[in-house]
């Protein structure tokens, strides 16, 4: 196997892509290079992140050196939503394009480490696809936003229970801890609820949320049964409604 293959990526930021080669591929990257100048963008970001001492790979023969990277990244410990919906959603994207597949770099930084997308420099279809994907990140910075909500969500709620969301969460969770903390209990949460607390027959409601019981008194209690009742018309009239059985005014 030539060594023409890993010249592209071994000149050193900086410096002027090289290409010594006569093997087949290497004329094929050339002939994808002049159609598509978004390649040397590519090549170049390999060479930058080759030149930074942490990030350097070392031990990689030509064949490994055939792909590129992609200015897509996220953090192995997938803690930014954002980040993370646009690697896999552009990794999909790439695979159903791709003739070899996609492949990733790993690279060690104080912070964890990065994986970066990357496709091989001979895979026009995979090169045109990568660049429609960088474009499009360019005009949005989210790829779907469908996907990013769903892993928002599980960010902002690992269980069940709680809620770390910014305020304007609807999760009842978020709204269990509001109305706790504008009434100093629960009474406006339960009374909001279509189906009546447990009672454990000496004065004590259960919240489901919070797994606990709370002492209120008789007029709260009156209050929660008098809310909940309401929830609970509410609730059934919107079914009917649903099926055309009904109108809501």
């Amino acid at each position: 196997m030539s060594l023409a293959y890993a010249d592209y990526f071994t000149t050193g930021p900086g410096k002027p892509l090289a290409h010594k080669g006569t093997g087949s591929r290497s004329k094929r990257i050339e002939r994808i290079r002049k159609a598509m100048p978004f390649v040397d963008d590519l090549m170049s970001l390999s060479n930058e992140m080759d030149g930074t001492p942490w990030t350097q790979r070392r031990g990689y023969t030509a064949e490994d050196e055939m792909w590129v990277p992609l200015p897509i990244s996220h953090n192995d410990r997938e803690d930014d939503p954002r980040a993370d919906s646009n690697y896999y959603t552009a990794a999909e994207l790439l695979e159903d394009a791709a003739a070899f597949g996609t492949n990733f770099r790993m690279d060690a930084w104080p912070g964890g480490v990065i994986h970066t997308l990357m496709v091989r420099a001979d895979d026009a279809l995979a090169l045109r696809e990568a660049e429609r994907i960088v474009s499009a990140l360019q005009d949005s910075p989210v790829l779907d936003d469908e996907d990013l909500s769903r892993r928002e969500w599980e960010a902002n709620h690992p269980a069940l229970g709680e809620c770390y969301a910014e305020d304007g969460c609807e999760c009842e969770y978020a709204q269990h801890r509001e109305m706790s903390e504008e009434d100093g209990g629960h009474v406006e949460w339960l009374s909001r609820q279509t189906s009546h607390p447990e009672y454990d027959g000496d004065g004590d409601y259960y919240c489901e949320i919070c797994s606990d019981w709370f002492t209120f008194t008789d007029a709260e209690k009156e209050y929660i049964a008098n809310g909940v009742g309401e929830a609970r018309l509410r609730e059934i009239y919107a079914l009917l409604e649903g099926k055309g059985q009904a109108r809501l005014f």
